[in-house]
């Protein structure tokens, strides 16, 4: 699961006053796309580099770029997608431990932005 986790934390201070205020809420977003999608683009990233150093080689301008081996080929990929999802997944149930968390927003994130939002603010 190639995914982006943002963790919205809020504090409170610890003085009398925040006797006052509500427990803060988290919310851990996570969007993620497929494993097809996530070979793909690292592919497609690949490619970019070959391209990009072919320009840097034939006008001069710019920095070459070192392609990672996942970028080039597909079984390297499929097993990175894997490695990571697998290290997300953990990360979240010891966040879910640590910091109680109160929501997780699943989102794949192939839907437009715009619905992206709305579910979110659904969720809310």
């Amino acid at each position: 699961m190639s995914c982006v986790v943002y963790c919205v934390l809020c504090v409170v201070c610890r003085s009398d006053s925040s006797l006052k205020f509500r427990r803060p809420i988290f919310h851990a977003l996570v969007l993620f796309i497929d494993e097809n999608e996530s070979v793909r683009r690292q592919l497609l990233r690949g490619e970019q580099d070959v391209a990009h150093n072919n320009m840097v080689v034939q006008t001069g301008v710019g920095k070459l770029r070192t392609p990672r081996a996942t970028d080039t080929d597909p079984a390297l990929a499929r097993e990175r997608y894997k490695q990571f999802k697998d290290q997300v997944y953990d990360s979240l149930q010891l966040l879910k431990q640590k910091f109680h968390v109160s929501t997780y927003h699943l989102i794949d994130r192939s839907i437009h932005c715009v619905f992206l939002w709305l579910m979110v603010i659904g969720d809310g």
